[in-house]
This record gives structure tokens, sequence and C-alpha cells, in this order.
């Protein structure tokens, strides 16, 4: 072995080796990524969890930063910060412009305070944002269409072998019959069988079958298509959703072009699912409340890590029971 490469390589484990290709999907990665629409939902979640993190930690900054200029303000203003007729205190002999930088270095050394609070829990949010990513872009291509949904999903299934093995001499009518029959049973590895079919007989013999793998695709896994395609834009979605709530609590406010990429993002996304999102991502309801949550989700989301403000409280609300 006379590659220096070559040699280097032989002495690593696989996890090393992976690191000497950091572009190309690890399998040992793929083993443990998810498999099932369940799943990537679940990776979405987490997604999505981190970035509502991320937006409470947002509004707690812009919060305290306004409560603090507003204080600053009126603090540097007993000292002549505030220009009036006879210019009291120790600043009024300052240009308007020097007090202004005075004022602007007290914010942007108590914004720099206040997120060093917060930099290892937001760490940890942006962290958990890139697994996140990375494990959804790497099944992101067995997802891509109904038809690669059909196919990967029975792929090796024994049924659909079987399936496979009864039409593997069908004609045009005869696999037209059998496409229908996996239509109105839902049957999928049907489906997948009678595509497979169709492939195996050429353009000629393809042109007496009613269907084609697009047309059947569809229909039988069209559903789990469009739920893939709301997980993965959900997590898109909280991806830059995060990276803007980071971007905003370190002090720098958001430009134009990402506010208009979000809300393209998101009017793309509502159009593609057909359902509703409101301002942090969340898909909801006709209550404009996100779907699924419940009580307890929904007041840890409006009021997180504290008590309940002033005019909110707790009621214990009747039961059916007949006492």
């Amino acid at each position: 072995m006379n590659n220096p490469t070559a040699l280097i390589r032989s002495g690593l484990d696989s996890h090393e080796r992976a690191k000497l290709n950091p572009g190309k999907p690890k399998l040992a990665a793929l083993a443990a990524a998810p498999a099932t629409i369940a799943a990537i939902s679940e990776v979405t979640a987490k997604a999505a969890k981190a970035r509502d993190c991320l937006h409470v930690l947002r509004a707690a900054s812009v919060t305290a930063v306004q409560k603090h200029t507003e204080k600053i303000t009126a603090e540097y203003g007993e000292l002549g910060m505030v220009e009036n007729e006879n210019g009291v205190g120790r600043l009024d002999t300052l240009g308007a412009d020097r007090r202004k930088k005075m004022l602007d270095s007290a914010i942007k050394k108590f914004r720099k305070e206040l997120n060093a609070e917060t930099a290892d829990e937001r760490t940890r949010l942006l962290a958990e944002q890139r697994a996140a990513k990375e494990t959804l872009n790497l099944v992101r291509s067995a997802w891509v269409s109904p038809e690669a949904i059909l196919m990967l999903g029975s792929l090796g299934s024994e049924k659909r072998s079987n399936y496979s093995r009864d039409l593997a001499n069908a004609g045009a009518t005869e696999l037209t019959n059998a496409m229908m029959l996996a239509v109105q049973t839902g049957n999928k590895d049907l489906a997948a069988a009678c595509c497979v079919r169709l492939d195996s007989i050429g353009k000629e013999g393809r042109k007496g079958v009613r269907f084609s793998k697009t047309d059947i695709s569809e229909v039988v896994a069209g559903a789990d298509f469009l739920k893939a395609q709301e997980a993965f834009g959900l997590a898109d979605l909280a991806f830059v959703q995060s990276e803007l709530a980071e971007q905003e609590i370190t002090g720098k406010s958001a430009s134009a072009n990402q506010k208009i990429k979000i809300g393209m993002m998101q009017a793309e996304l509502e159009s593609k699912i057909g359902k509703k999102l409101d301002a942090d991502g969340h898909v909801v309801g006709p209550d404009g409340e996100p779907e699924g949550e419940t009580f307890e989700e929904r007041l840890d989301r409006k009021f997180p890590g504290g008590p309940l403000p002033d005019g909110y409280t707790f009621v214990e609300v009747g039961t059916n029971d007949p006492e």
C-alpha cells in the first residue's frame, strides 16, 4: 500500500474514516435516521420546540432591553440627556450626538451582559437544531415524491415479492385491473408490484395500461407524501426562524430580505399542505391556536417558566359526574 492517504485510513475506525469525508452521507448515521412519517415528525417537533424556546428567549431579551433603555434614558435625562431650555446636570455641556453615543454604549453593554447569561442555553438549542437538520437531510431524498415513498416503503417485503411473482407475466388488461384493486383496497405492496411490472413490459406494452406509476403512487402514497412535506417544511421553517431569533437576540434586527424569505416560505408551505400557520410557525386550527396543543402546553408556551400574570387564575371546572 503505497498511497499515504490509504495507509492512514487503514488504521482508522469507521467513524474516524467518515470524518475524512464530511461531505458524504455517513452510513452509521443513516442507521439511526428516521424511517417513518411518525419518526420524521418527532424530529420536526424537536426542531420546533427548540425554535419556540429561542423565541421565548428573544421576547425576554427584547423586554429586558426595552425596560433598561427606559430606565437609563430617564437617569441620563436627569443629567441633561433630555434637552431643555436651561440644561441641567453634568452632561449639559455635551452635544446631543455625544450624549446619544453614551446612551447607546450603556445599552450595548447591558445587552452583552444579558446575552452572556443565556449563551449556554442558546448554544444548546442551536446545536439541537443543527442535529435535527442533519438528520432530516439524511433521509429527505427518500420522501421527495409519492412514487419514491411507495417503492421504498415496500421494498423487500414478502407481500410485494409474492405480488410481483403473480404479476410476472401480466398483460395490459390484467395489470390495469391489479392497479384498480390496489387503489380500491389501499394495498401499497400490490401497488408497488404493479409499478415494477409496468417498468418491465416496455414502452409498447405500457400503451395498453390505463394508469401510470405516477397515477397509482399519488393515490396510494399521496397522503404519506403530504405528511412528509408538512414535516420537512415545518422543520425548514423552524431552522430559518431559529437563526433569525438568535440574530435578533444578539441585537441585529431582521433585514427586509429575511422577513420576505420567511413570509414566502410560510405562504408556500400553507399552500402546499392546505393549512394555516401562525407567526411562530405552528399549524393552527379554526380557533387560531396550534393544533393538538393541550391546555398545559398552551399555558407553558404563553407564560413559560413563571407564575400566571395578573388577571389569570386556575379554576376548577364541573364534571359530568351525577354527584
